[in-house]
């Protein structure tokens, strides 16, 4: 790690343990919110449209000048009932709470605590959005939802392939209703968006999304993989099933866990294309 790349603060310590996120029954979503100019409506919008009863936490991360800071802070208490807080090293995330990252860091999760790092980048554009994102799909998985609001340059465009690497679920701005398209247009030419959208469209999509019975499905350590496989494979034999009409329970191969990881990536195309039609 280099000096750029120390944490802010050392108080919270990392520990190695042997259920991640992704493995816990009481896990839930952690959605990564990335916007910039003229992202302020986007927000607005969006937070005016989702329940404070969702079930899922927020983490805001925008390139944010200095008197924008005070500005989404307010604009955001004024849309939802939900908690707005200052992320600080260390924190841990709550379901339905918001978190604004600070201006001029970069913010990372591990474990579900949220941890804050000097600026990666000393020359050149910084990438915050990017750096979240990759650090919510590695800490989430399935679980890791990643949305790009209006913006300039690129940002989020990798958080965006770290997320969908990870089976996470990504929606982009519709770019005609977005005040600087190029951030979305970024992350819509990975060809890995799920969802294009206005913002005020964006919650019910995800909340159909989140509550889809797949998603349940647990997502084992690699130690654990080979016991569970038989029981992976039947329930995604039995969505294709349901799904397509074909019965494939004749399949009798027990997948590597790479193949198996294809198999789950095409469940989760599932998911996005009947969430599409409701």
């Amino acid at each position: 790690m280099t000096n750029s790349e120390q944490p802010i603060s050392t108080r919270f310590q990392i520990h190695d343990e042997e259920q991640p996120a992704k493995a816990n029954q009481n896990a839930f979503p952690i959605i990564g919110i990335g916007g910039a100019s003229g992202s302020l409506i986007a927000f607005k919008n969006f937070f005016r449209h989702m329940p404070a009863n969702s079930g899922m936490a927020f983490v805001l991360v925008i390139h944010q000048a200095s008197k924008e800071d005070e500005d989404f802070a307010k604009l955001i208490t004024s849309y939802t009932t939900m908690p707005l807080v200052m992320a600080e090293d260390g924190m841990k995330v709550m379901r339905e709470h918001v978190y604004l990252a600070p201006k001029n860091v970069d913010i990372g999760i591990h474990d579900g605590h949220l941890l804050l790092f000097n600026p990666s980048r000393e020359k050149g554009a910084h990438m915050c959005i990017d750096h979240f994102f990759q650090s919510l799909a590695e800490d989430q998985w399935n679980l890791a939802v990643g949305i790009i609001f209006s913006g300039l340059g690129a940002d989020g465009e990798t958080g965006i392939r770290m997320i969908k690497e990870k089976l996470g679920m990504c929606m982009v701005q519709d770019p005609e209703n977005a005040e600087y398209p190029s951030m979305p247009m970024a992350a819509i030419k990975t060809h890995l968006t799920d969802f294009v959208l206005a913002p005020e469209d964006m919650p019910n999509r995800l909340i159909s999304y989140l509550n889809h019975p797949a998603l349940r499905l647990p997502l084992e350590n690699e130690s654990n993989t080979h016991k569970s496989n038989k029981v992976h494979i039947q329930k995604i034999l039995m969505l294709l099933r349901s799904h397509t009409g074909h019965d494939f329970t004749l399949y009798k191969k027990i997948p590597s866990p790479e193949e198996l990881t294809v198999e789950l990536l095409f469940i989760n195309y599932l998911i996005t294309k009947t969430t599409s039609i409701t």
